[in-house]
């Protein structure tokens, strides 16, 4: 049941981020592609312009009038679809001269008719004032009689005239155009945010039940290793009774040497200051090494020195009660009180009296100590 609660609570969070990223890109991706795209009719309205004005230019200057070269465009552009754009042109006053609807010639217009700004920018003036001031100029055009949809309008003057060539490009057509986009770009928001938040919900899901796998087999890795320490333990305890319960053999007085089987050496001979000491080896805790000189640690707590290396005790010892830990340690089966894990495959070695340091047995030696405990 946990594990369906963290299901449901990862789709959410993943769902609330996409849906959170996408409206934020949307909008402003949205608004990047509406200004592109009236720039983009502002360009195209000025080439129309413009060739229409080299053309209207080169009938003037090849000696036709006036009245013939406004004939021409009128007739060019009368009764043409006015619905997504037109051209027509009026004189800087404000007159219409051509205009494919033919009731609006002579016109006059309006110096409340309406007011044209920039695309991007925030500043504007009337249409009228536009034309009066004889210059190329386009931008967004609103009219004063809401009714009227606005529209997008580009003036060219012609050289020589008083005319202004004008292109008007229907908003309302733009923005249906900008409609069928914006649902496009809903569909493709909403079908990439569901593939996203669904990959990311699989991701999460199989990574974590990697994870859980992995803590799985670490928590079996540990309750083995437990166990293995318990019996360890168990083996260690058996093994110290039956040590204490065997005989103790006796020898004469004296330096003892390793027999002919080895590793019989129950005495050790040291000095104490200047008395001449025999330590039994049942008394004896564990050897320490440091800086070349050997320390004899009883289990009475009291503390010898001898000149004789470890790897020597090694071999003069009995195998059965003593173990090389490490280098610097050779232990004895009575002193040891608990064993422990330490990191993922050393062990740890509690003994009394305490030692200078920590006694570890490296991942290498563990299967022999093991082994060791268990004969």
């Amino acid at each position: 049941m946990k594990k369906e609660k963290v299901y449901l609570y990862t789709v959410l969070a993943l769902s609330l981020i996409v849906l959170l990223i996408s409206l934020l890109t949307l909008n402003y991706l949205f608004s990047r592609v509406t200004n592109q795209l009236l720039d983009a009719q502002l360009e195209s309205s000025q080439r129309e312009i413009r060739e229409i004005q080299r053309l209207l230019e080169g009938q003037l200057r090849n000696g036709m009038g006036k009245e013939q070269v406004a004939a021409s465009l009128q007739k060019s552009i009368e009764n043409t679809d006015t619905q997504t754009g037109f051209v027509c042109m009026y004189d800087t006053v404000g007159k219409e001269i051509c205009h494919p609807d033919p009731s609006r010639i002579g016109q006059q217009i309006d110096q409340d008719n309406s007011v044209v700004r920039p695309i991007t920018g925030s500043e504007s003036q009337s249409f009228y004032e536009l034309l009066n001031d004889g210059k190329a100029a386009g931008g967004l055009r609103t009219f004063s009689d809401h009714r009227r949809g606005s529209e997008i309008i580009y003036v060219q003057p012609i050289a020589n005239t008083s005319w202004m060539l004008a292109s008007h490009a229907n908003l309302h057509a733009i923005r249906r155009q900008l409609d069928e986009l914006h649902t496009q770009f809903l569909l493709a928001q909403g079908l990439a945010g569901t593939l996203m938040v669904l990959l990311s919900f699989l991701a999460v899901r199989w990574i974590g039940n990697r994870y859980q796998q992995q803590l799985e087999g670490e928590k079996n890795q540990l309750t083995d290793e437990v166990k293995s320490l318990t019996a360890l333990n168990a083996s260690l305890v058996s093994y110290q009774l039956k040590v204490q319960n065997e005989p103790v053999e006796s020898s004469a007085e004296g330096p003892v040497v390793p027999t002919e089987e080895g590793g019989s050496r129950r005495r050790i001979l040291t000095y104490w200051k200047d008395e001449l000491v025999v330590i039994s080896t049942d008394q004896i805790a564990y050897f320490h090494t440091e800086q070349s000189l050997t320390y004899i640690y009883c289990q009475d707590a009291k503390v010898y020195t001898s000149n004789t290396s470890l790897d020597e005790l090694q071999k003069e010892l009995d195998g059965d009660q003593f173990f090389r830990a490490n280098r610097q340690f050779l232990i004895s089966i009575r002193a040891i009180e608990k064993i422990f894990l330490y990191g993922k495959h050393q062990l740890k070695i509690a003994i009394s009296p305490q030692p200078p340091e920590a006694i570890l047995i490296s991942k290498n030696k563990a299967a022999e100590f093991k082994q060791w405990l268990n004969r």
